[in-house]
Parts: structure tokens; C-alpha cells; sequence
């Protein structure tokens, strides 16, 4: 079970996602996680990134699954 300092960085993670893919329209209004995840996900798949660099060695992929927990590819809205 996650922990409340793991649900801390995750929201870190989620927000540097945010301002890495410059699109602050992601968290826009009250969103529930899956929502964010959902949106997240759309702009990486839909904007082919998933295995380019974010930060060093990171890949969008592997910050979308630390932020997330669940891999990045999803079939018909749920992760496989």
C-alpha cells in the first residue's frame, strides 16, 4: 500500500510532467488521478515521446510509470 510520502511524490512527478510537456492544461479544473493519468498519457502517445529523453536517461515512459504506476500503454483505456 502506498504511503502518504509516496502519494507526495508522485503528485511532484505529475506536476513535473505537466511543465516538462508545457501543457498546464492537463491539471485544468478538480481532476481525479485517472483523469490526469488519461490526460497524460494522450499527449505522449498522440505526440510519439514515450521513449525520448526527459531528463537525462529518464524517458517519458518511465517518468509516466514513477508518476503513475502503471506502464504508459494502455488498450482501450486500461493499462495492459
Amino acid at each position: 500500500m502506498p504511503s502518504y510520502a509516496d502519494n507526495e511524490v508522485s503528485v511532484y512527478v505529475e506536476l513535473w510532467i505537466a511543465q516538462r510537456l508545457r501543457r498546464p492544461d492537463l491539471y485544468a479544473g478538480v481532476t481525479s488521478v485517472d483523469e490526469r493519468r488519461e490526460r497524460v498519457r494522450a499527449v505522449i502517445l498522440e505526440q510519439g515521446l514515450a521513449d525520448v529523453a526527459v531528463k537525462g536517461q529518464t524517458t517519458w515512459r518511465q517518468a509516466f510509470e514513477r508518476a503513475f504506476r502503471q506502464p504508459l500503454e494502455s488498450i482501450n483505456g486500461v493499462a495492459s
